[in-house]
This record gives C-alpha cells, sequence and structure tokens, in this order.
C-alpha cells in the first residue's frame, strides 16, 4: 500500500493525470502577466506563487521536524505585494517553488525515516495537504494566465 500511496503523491506533485506541471504552469510567464490584477480575483499570480511558497516552505520545515509556528492572520500566508520588482525576483521565485516541490518528492521517498509530525496523522497526511493545496493554486494560476490571453505556455501544455 506503501508504494500506491507514494506513486499517487508522487503524480500529484509532478502533474501527472488530473493535475497540470507547476513548471508548466509557471513557465514562460512574465512579469507583466504575474503583476497584472484582474477584476473579481483577490490576487495576482506573483502573490500567489509567494503564497504557495509561503506554505511550501513550512511544509518542508515541519516534515524534517521542525515544529510549525502559529499563523495569526491570513496576511501572514500572503507574504507578497502585487508584483515583483523585476523578472529576476519572479524567476528566482519561480524557481524556488519548483526547487520546493522537487525537495518533497525525495522527502516522500524517504518518507518512513521523518520524524511524524505532530499536527499531522502522519508524513503522508503532510504531503497530500501540500500537493492539494499546489494543485488547487496552480490551477488558479493557469486560469489567470488564461483570461490574460498567456495560456497554454510556449511548450503547449494542456490548455485547459
Amino acid at each position: 500500500m506503501k508504494e500506491v500511496v507514494t506513486k499517487s503523491l508522487t503524480h500529484a506533485l509532478e502533474g501527472y493525470n488530473s493535475h497540470l506541471a507547476a513548471h508548466n504552469i509557471l513557465e514562460g510567464l512574465t512579469l507583466n502577466t504575474a503583476s497584472k490584477t484582474l477584476p473579481g480575483s483577490p490576487y495576482t499570480i506573483w502573490q500567489l506563487i509567494g503564497h504557495i511558497s509561503f506554505w511550501q516552505e513550512r511544509t518542508i520545515a515541519h516534515l524534517k521536524g521542525q515544529p510549525l509556528t502559529r499563523v495569526h492572520n491570513i496576511e501572514e500566508g500572503w507574504p507578497f505585494g502585487k508584483s515583483p520588482s523585476n523578472s529576476n525576483e519572479l524567476q528566482d521565485s519561480i524557481h524556488t517553488l519548483l526547487s520546493g516541490v522537487t525537495e518533497v518528492k525525495q522527502l516522500l521517498e524517504k518518507v518512513a525515516d521523518l520524524k511524524h509530525p505532530p499536527s499531522y496523522d502522519s508524513c503522508y497526511d503532510l504531503i497530500t495537504s501540500m500537493a492539494t493545496h499546489l494543485s488547487y493554486h496552480l490551477g488558479q494560476i493557469m486560469i489567470l494566465r488564461r483570461m490574460q490571453g498567456d495560456y497554454p505556455p510556449p511548450s503547449g501544455e494542456y490548455p485547459w
């Protein structure tokens, strides 16, 4: 059963089956597209990237045995302003997000060796939470890109 769960979570993190890969959704993202505020959307793509990374970093730290610190209000989980200062900052943040996904996949391979996170039922539960959070917000990014006429990305990843 462990192999099935590990494979399923790896697929979710990699964008396999019903999920889309983070690297494809973020591919070719420009400063203008990441910074644009659209009517009805509470966040820019840039803010979504920051939010994903904020929780991803907490997940990784918790998987490594660090206690979770309390998040006192919603604003703490949305650490970015409306836009990055330049394209390098955007690309660095995308790289950090993608590196975090890779790190979680590597941690998943040795989940039995990880310390049980006290605020979750298991390490699998914590990684499932991260994978679904990632998928949810990547879907938002894809929709915001489509609304701006900037999707599919250059590789032609799935248009839905």
